[in-house]
C-alpha cells in the first residue's frame, strides 16, 4: 500500500514521491488497489487532454483512494481539475465496464469543465460501478457534469453547481447523499437538472436548477428552494418513487407535475410553501402540508444557506417515518423533521451517512 503524490506544475517521469510527483494521468495509471494518491493543491490541474481511469482497479475492503491536499500536506482541501485546455469530451473518465467494481475513492476534488466547449463534462463514468465521491464539487460543465451509467456508485456531500446542462445523468441503482445542486440549467432551458437517474437522494438541497425529470428511486428529506426558467421542481410523467418529508417553495408555475401517481403512497411529509401550484395532482392533505407557513429556515442567502429550520419552525418533528430508510439517521424514523435535515455524526468515509444541514462551500 503505496502514498503517491501528484502536483499542477508535474511534467511527467517524476516517480510519485512528494519531491518528485506524478502528473494526475501518471497517477491513475500507477495506483492500485489500497494505495492512496494524495493530490497536491499547489496550482490548477489543467490537463491538455481527457484524465482516462481504466488500467488499475481496487477492491471492496482496499480501494484506491485519491485525495486533495494542501501544498504542504499537513491536511485535506480542494484541489481543482480544469477542463479549459481540453476541447471536448470530459475532464475525467472512467471507462471499467459495468461487469466488476472499480472500487475507487474520489475526495475533496473540483472537476471544473470551465465551459470551455460545448461538449464538456467535468466526470464521465460511462457504465462503471463502485466509483464513490467523497466532498467533490463539479462545476461549470457545458455538457452533463456526471455522467454517463455509474451503477452501485457512491456521492456522499458533493456539490454540481453551474453546470449549463444536465448536472447528474444516469446514476443507476447508487446513493446520493448530502448533495448540493444549484444553478444548473442554461437559462431558458429549464430541463438541464437531473435526467435518467434510478438512485434515491438523501438530505439533499436543490437551489435554481432545472427540473428533475426521470424515474428516481425516491427523494427523502430533500429540499427544492428557487425558481427556475419553467417555474417547476419535479416534472414525470407518471410518479412512481416516493418523495417524501420533502420541502417545496418559491415555484411560479407548478412544484410537481405529473400526469398521474398514488400520491397517497408516494408523496407523504411534504410542505408546501409560496408556491403559484404546488402540483396538478390532488396530494393527500393529511400527510402533507400544502400551501403552508414559511417554513423557517435559518439562512437561505446564496452562498451561506443553512436550511436548518429554526426553533418554532413548522418542520420540525411534522414528517411522515414511513417508507423512509432507517440506515441514515435516527431523526428520519420516528417524528422526522421535514427537509435536508440529517442529523451531523461523528466519522467520516462510506460509512457516515449522517450529514450536517449546513451547507457549507467546498
Amino acid at each position: 500500500m503505496a502514498t503517491y503524490y501528484t502536483s499542477s506544475t508535474a511534467l511527467g517521469g517524476g516517480v510519485g514521491s512528494y519531491a518528485d510527483p506524478f502528473t494526475l494521468q501518471e497517477a491513475f495509471d500507477t495506483a492500485t488497489a489500497g494505495d492512496e494518491v494524495r493530490v497536491l493543491n499547489d496550482g490548477t490541474y489543467s490537463p491538455t487532454a481527457t484524465i482516462d481511469v481504466d488500467t488499475n482497479q481496487g477492491t471492496s475492503s482496499s480501494p484506491i483512494v485519491f485525495v486533495g491536499r494542501n501544498s504542504a500536506d499537513t491536511a485535506e482541501e480542494v484541489a481543482t481539475i480544469s477542463g479549459t485546455s481540453i476541447l471536448s469530451g470530459s475532464v475525467i473518465y472512467f471507462n471499467f465496464g459495468n461487469t466488476s467494481h472499480s472500487y475507487v475513492h474520489i475526495k475533496k476534488l473540483k472537476f471544473d469543465g470551465s465551459l470551455a466547449s460545448n461538449d464538456i463534462s467535468a466526470a464521465n463514468a460511462l457504465n462503471n460501478r463502485g466509483v464513490y465521491w467523497f466532498d467533490c464539487i463539479f462545476t461549470n460543465s457545458s455538457r452533463y457534469a456526471l455522467g454517463s451509467g455509474c451503477y452501485f456508485c457512491q456521492l456522499i456531500r458533493c456539490q454540481f453547481i453551474n453546470n449549463t446542462s444536465i448536472s447528474l445523468y444516469n446514476f443507476k441503482n447508487s446513493l446520493v447523499i448530502g448533495c448540493y445542486f444549484e444553478s444548473n440549467h442554461s437559462g431558458t432551458n429549464a430541463t438541464n437538472g437531473i435526467f435518467g437517474c434510478t438512485s434515491p437522494f438523501y438530505g439533499c438541497v436543490f437551489r435554481n436548477n432545472g427540473y428533475v425529470y426521470s424515474d428516481m428511486a425516491g427523494f427523502y428529506n430533500c429540499t427544492f428552494d428557487g425558481n427556475n426558467a419553467v417555474g417547476k421542481a419535479m416534472i414525470n410523467t407518471v410518479i412512481t418513487t416516493p418523495i417524501i418529508n420533502c420541502v417545496f417553495a418559491n415555484y411560479t408555475v407548478t412544484a410537481i407535475e405529473a400526469s398521474s401517481a398514488d400520491t397517497s403512497y408516494y408523496i407523504q411529509g411534504c410542505h408546501f410553501y409560496n408556491n403559484v401550484s404546488d402540483s396538478n395532482l390532488t396530494i393527500d392533505s393529511t400527510t402533507n402540508t400544502l400551501s403552508g407557513t414559511d417554513p423557517q429556515f435559518t439562512n437561505t442567502t446564496n452562498g451561506t444557506e443553512d436550511y436548518t429550520p429554526v426553533s418554532g419552525s413548522p418542520l420540525i418533528g411534522a414528517g411522515q417515518p414511513s417508507l423512509v430508510p432507517n440506515f441514515t439517521a435516527s431523526d428520519m424514523t420516528s417524528s422526522p423533521t421535514i427537509g435536508a435535515i440529517v442529523p451531523a455524526a461523528s466519522g467520516g468515509g462510506s460509512t457516515s451517512y449522517a450529514l450536517p444541514p449546513k451547507h457549507t462551500r467546498l
